[in-house]
């Protein structure tokens, strides 16, 4: 008979096991003695340490603990190789927590920190439509004109100046104040011969040759220079004094008495002065050219323009820029598009610039319209201004649309 608990041997009539102190009755030990054989066979044959032992030792007490002795061992290799395997199954797997997370993972507090970062948004390609790009090409020739009018407040603001206006008068050629039209239908010499007194036409046989002559031995030319000059600094620039009165044509008179009296045989008399200032200040024609009358005669002081024009470069480029910043709105910042249409319109202003520089330069080396010949000949250091920020726009446009055929082909590039 066997052990319940231990499987020792034990005598048929014991109370308790000798091995392992259980206490020993007769419907266990009858129920668990065939138990606790088989488990002893079965530890006997898997043992090769014992297998000897069993086939040779008689069931005496020193036995008996020898056999108890191997059992727990047996059960402590059994115990620890089950502790091994769930300790492999337990590192082979990642522990987690309830929730499902991973509590091993070192990076988890990690990962938090940077899952509460701002994330920078992956930049979208952004496909403009063609109603869009049909909107912002309604803003080009808006643009191009406020592009235009900027360029030109620059160039007359800065450009045109007293004494650079002075010099293009004087180079303008004596033979054109003859030969041209300039007031009423009427060459300079017809005009003057015209507003002349007839009496003293008819006492010194005064002939419009003689005026010519006068024209061209006088300082007249130089005198309208100077006074041009001045005019342009006044409504240009706000500074100087410009006026044509009465005393001025009586003392341009009075220095070139010699002239006059080699060409028409007569010698200015202090009446003859008075005469001529009373006549000029009766003179329609004559009130204009006094600054205090523009306000009463064009209902406009020219004397304030300069800052009308601070005023029109200032708000013309503003509007460009609010243009510019609009088309970028429509095509929803696109590279392409907005370098498509930046360049388009700063082009075609450069282009309008140049070509009426050009023009300017044209009208003040032709002989044939006078008045546009000294438009020219004033306007000559604005329109080289002009041309200048013209040219300039022209580049700036093409470096533009250079801009967009590089990105227009490199995003064909990347679709292949």
């Amino acid at each position: 008979m066997y052990c319940g608990k231990c499987g020792a041997e034990v005598k048929k009539d014991s109370k308790f096991c000798p091995s392992c102190g259980e206490v020993l009755n007769e419907s266990g030990n009858k129920n668990q003695s065939v138990k606790s054989e088989e488990n002893s066979k079965n530890f006997q044959a898997s043992s090769n340490e014992n297998a000897e032992f069993t086939k040779t030792a008689q069931p005496t007490a020193v036995n008996l603990a020898k056999n108890n002795e191997n059992t727990e061992n047996y059960a402590q290799v059994q115990d620890n190789s089950s502790v091994n395997q769930m300790q492999n199954e337990y590192t082979q797997q990642p522990e987690t927590a309830y929730n499902g997370q991973n509590i091993n993972d070192d990076s988890t507090e990690t990962d938090e920190k940077y899952d509460d970062m701002p994330t920078q948004p992956t930049a979208e390609k952004v496909r403009v439509g063609a109603a869009r790009k049909f909107a912002a090409g309604i803003l080009v020739p808006i643009t191009a004109i406020f592009l235009v009018l900027m360029g030109t407040f620059i160039s007359v603001k800065f450009g045109v100046k007293g004494d650079e206006v002075s010099k293009a008068v004087e180079s303008v050629k004596t033979d054109t104040l003859f030969d041209e039209k300039a007031i009423d239908s009427k060459t300079l010499a017809q005009y003057i011969y015209g507003e002349m007194n007839q009496k003293f036409i008819s006492k010194h046989n005064v002939k419009e040759e003689n005026i010519e002559n006068f024209i061209e031995k006088s300082d007249l030319k130089s005198y309208i220079a100077d006074v041009t000059g001045k005019y342009a600094d006044l409504v240009l620039q706000g500074k100087g004094k410009a006026a044509v009165s009465a005393e001025d044509i009586s003392g341009f008179l009075k220095d070139n008495e010699g002239v006059i009296e080699s060409e028409f045989g007569y010698r200015m008399q202090e009446k003859d002065y008075a005469d001529i200032e009373k006549q000029f200040d009766e003179m329609e024609e004559t009130k204009p050219l006094l600054p205090s009358n523009w306000k009463s005669e064009y209902g406009f002081d020219f004397r304030n323009i300069y800052i009308y024009m601070y005023v029109g470069m200032i708000v013309s480029a503003i509007v460009a820029v609010l243009l510019m910043i609009w088309q970028s709105k429509i095509l929803c910042g696109n590279p392409k598009s907005m370098t498509n249409c930046y360049g388009t319109e700063i082009l075609i202003s450069g282009i309008i610039m140049v070509l009426f520089a050009i023009g300017m330069m044209i009208i003040k080396n032709s002989e044939k319209a006078l008045l546009l010949t000294i438009a020219g000949a004033i306007l000559k250091p604005s329109a080289l201004l002009f041309g200048a920020v013209g040219g300039a726009e022209i580049i700036v446009g093409a470096v533009n649309l250079i801009i967009h055929s590089k990105i227009k082909k490199t995003e064909a590039r990347s679709l292949h």
